[in-house]
């Protein structure tokens, strides 16, 4: 059974069990497809019934966001009740080094809204539990319960679409019994202590491929800033929806610039420090001489800071690093002249002079512990947070400004891509084989045609320039054409702009008698396809729309993401970027789901005493 067929059955237990039913809304894919998911689910069987929806407007979005999470509260009247709340609670900001929070929504800073209030929200007036102090996850629970009591339910649940693909923390949302009670003996329903209401997660066990199949399976609505996100070059394992100023959010922050420039141009001066996260997000500042020291901060508290702002496989890896250096350090000691020991037991450094050192040089070997920071000359060979943090600030992923040298797995992976490389340059060949180079024909131009799939570009003034080089030279490169021999046509792998001035230009056809030179290669449509990309990726400026057609057409064709990106030269993140551009959705239309939950407990929802 796969996750569409779970998730039918989940549903199922969910209208059954629970009278009062509303789904947490951010206007991301998540939350979107559930949301789907259960429209779709009332109107099939035809249900008598409505559903909340929960909307927490954080005031800060992009304009896509914004207009998708319109165009769904409006819709469906006839089943949603709409609950979008625009309230100034707390929010957790990582844009400042002084102030952890900010607060949308905020009557002192009207004039600083980044957009207007949206018409029909509620307000904190709306609540009487809402407190000054009240943070987002606080005003999420105390809606539930006020929810709850406002409308006399026995039973009240709450669909939440996370996913435990996404990280750890919502994997043990889903498996851990430490704070919530499975309900129903279902690991993905979970009871609130001492009350009616329950948690749900019925996409627990989808992948994101499941929700973009979803989507363009059945033609459901979708924010279209993840097209915008794919274009921009963020991995579709990455893109987000969510509050910009969180520690999730944060690496691509500086898309708004691009993205929403209007928007942006109004955030950095609503919230403290969002143009500081922007650049300093991806870990992309430049010029390490003018880093200064936080006020108030140590190097070590900075070094941390910085860590916290980065990807978790880069700050695993610096950390990683970190700890082999300390050790080192602690243990073996870093070979220091004798003038530098000397200056340090001046300084009063705590440090323990070993005898000789295993390695060819009369430097001694010195232990010591890592220090903040230290005014000496010799700053860049001493073990200090303050290096650390120049080596983040830096991007020195290899911490080579530290002086580390590669680790096992760095110099493995080095090897690795250094043997490809050579087997690419220097690939085996066959004796027997003959490249379609020295088969050269001259061939009429008139019977030579255009193929309907060629995305490379000239501009005007390079034509010109292909014309007078071609007069100048003469025909240096063959075109390439696959031979139809039912038609006596053949038909342009690559070449299409040499052909044009051939038939274009009349001094050239006049000289060449009309002959142009074509090489012959034997393959099947998908393939002639990819040849024509090879060849324009290694030479030419692709148009990227005609570009994406293709690739649908290939996907169209059965040929798997594997041979496109195979025979096309192209990693599996500049696939996905030109399946979005066609419209991700449609792509992934006739794609299966995955498996479910094989594990999930079978409990009828009919013996569960109400």
């Amino acid at each position: 059974m796969n996750v569409y067929e779970r998730t039918q059955q989940r549903l199922k237990t969910v209208f059954e069990l629970f009278d009062d039913i509303y789904v947490s809304f951010s206007g991301g894919k998540d939350s979107g497809v559930l949301l789907n998911l259960c429209i779709d689910y009332i109107r099939r069987h035809h249900l008598k019934r409505r559903i909340g929806v929960f909307h927490m407007d954080y005031e800060i979005q992009y304009r896509d966001t914004v207009d998708y999470v319109d165009r769904t509260l409006a819709a469906n009247p006839d089943i949603l009740d709409v609950y979008r709340v625009c309230v100034p609670f707390k929010v957790q900001t990582c844009t400042s080094m002084f102030r952890h929070y900010w607060r949308p929504w905020e009557e002192s800073k009207r004039e600083l809204w980044v957009r207007e209030m949206p018409a029909g929200c509620l307000t904190h007036r709306d609540f009487p539990f809402f407190r000054d102090d009240m943070w987002d996850y606080e005003f999420q629970n105390c809606f539930a319960e006020w929810l709850h009591a406002r409308n006399r339910a026995a039973r009240t649940c709450c669909l939440i679409g996370i996913r435990t693909q996404e990280s750890f923390n919502r994997w043990r949302t889903i498996y851990s019994d430490r704070n919530h009670h499975r309900f129903a003996g279902k690991r993905w329903i979970r009871q609130w202590v001492g009350g009616g209401i329950c948690n749900a997660y019925p996409l627990y066990d989808w992948l994101t491929t499941d929700i973009w199949t979803a989507n363009g399976r059945f033609g459901w609505p979708y924010n279209h800033l993840y097209d915008l996100y794919y274009m921009a070059g963020v991995p579709l394992e990455s893109q987000r929806v969510a509050s910009p100023f969180i520690s999730q959010a944060i690496s691509s922050l500086h898309l708004y610039k691009a993205i929403d420039p209007d928007t942006w141009g109004r955030m950095i001066g609503r919230v403290n420090g969002a143009n500081f996260a922007a650049l300093y997000g991806r870990t992309a500042a430049a010029g390490w001489q003018s880093v200064k020291l936080p006020k108030g901060m140590t190097w070590e508290g900075y070094m941390h800071f910085l860590l916290s702002t980065l990807p978790e496989r880069t700050r695993s890896n610096y950390l990683e690093k970190l700890s082999v250096s300390i050790r080192f350090w602690r243990e073996k000691g870093g070979c220091l002249p004798d003038e530098t020991i000397a200056k340090l037991q001046r300084a009063g450094i705590r440090i323990e002079i070993g005898g000789k050192s295993a390695y060819r040089t009369d430097k001694r070997p010195v232990r010591m512990e890592y220090l903040d920071d230290i005014d000496l000359p010799e700053f860049s060979r001493l073990p200090t947070f303050k290096r650390i943090c120049i080596c983040i600030l830096k991007n020195d992923h290899a911490c080579k400004y530290m002086g580390f040298s590669p680790n096992k797995s760095e110099t493995q992976r080095r090897n690795k891509i250094m043997e490809n490389m050579n087997r690419y340059c220097n690939p085996p060949t066959k004796a027997t084989y003959r490249s379609p180079v020295y088969d050269v024909r001259a061939v009429p131009v008139e019977k030579v045609v255009a193929n309907s799939y060629n995305p490379n570009v000239v501009a005007p003034p390079e034509m010109k320039l292909l014309e007078l080089s071609i007069w100048e030279d003469g025909y240096t490169m063959p075109c390439v054409c696959y031979y139809d021999a039912e038609k006596d046509l053949y038909e342009l792998v690559d070449g299409y702009h040499r052909y044009l001035v051939l038939k274009r230009s009349k001094r050239i056809y006049e000289r060449e008698r009309g002959l142009l030179p074509v090489a012959v290669i034997e393959k099947d449509l998908s393939n002639r396809m990819a040849s024509t990309i090879r060849h324009n990726r290694a030479r030419g400026t692709h148009n990227v729309e005609l570009m994406s057609e293709i690739v649908a057409e290939l996907t169209r064709a059965q040929m798997s993401d594997q041979w496109i990106m195979r025979h096309i030269g192209m990693d599996r993140d500049e696939l996905l970027r030109l399946k979005q551009i066609t419209g991700l959705a449609e792509l992934f239309a006739d794609k299966e789901f995955s498996p479910g939950d094989t594990e999930e407990e079978a409990v009828e929802p009919a013996r569960i005493m109400r």
